[in-house]
């Protein structure tokens, strides 16, 4: 096991959800062979440390980036939250003030009634997936697995 310590510990760049699945894969199957009770208390004492390795790359990878000069590298994270922030607005806020508004004036001019199926919709699930995932609210999840 020593020569994963070393390939999370000495590679950042690995950080990350690859990682992790890895890293839970190799204990599944290694934890098949641990008969022990201080062996198993000793290998999940291993894989917390490994875990909190990983972590701890991906914050540095994180402020790595943040850090940067490069509008590409430090922006893409902000990119992405406002991308993420305006569909949530056009989804839940603006698009149904929109239709609402629309028919009113349609109403209120004798217009023919507006078709609000010509407005795009979004999937919300998707973008608030994404934006858990840049929020980092997925580690709710590993919390529920160490209970």
């Amino acid at each position: 096991m020593g020569w994963l310590t070393g390939l999370v510990g000495g590679s950042a760049d690995l950080a990350g959800k690859g990682v992790g699945a890895v890293i839970s894969t190799i204990a599944d199957t290694v934890d098949r062979f641990i008969e022990t009770p201080d062996d198993k208390r000793d290998y999940r004492r291993f894989e917390a440390e490994l875990a909190a390795r990983v972590q701890s790359a991906q914050a540095e990878i994180n402020l790595a980036d943040s850090r940067s000069g490069n509008l590409f590298q430090a922006g893409w994270r902000p990119a992405i939250g406002w991308t993420c922030a305006c569909g949530l607005a056009w989804q839940w806020v603006l698009l149904p003030f929109t239709v609402f508004v629309v028919q009113l004036a349609c109403t209120a001019l004798g217009a023919t009634p507006f078709d609000a199926a010509i407005l795009p919709r979004l999937n919300g699930e998707e973008i608030l997936g994404l934006l858990s995932a840049l929020l980092g609210l997925g580690a709710l999840r590993t919390y529920e697995k160490t209970r």
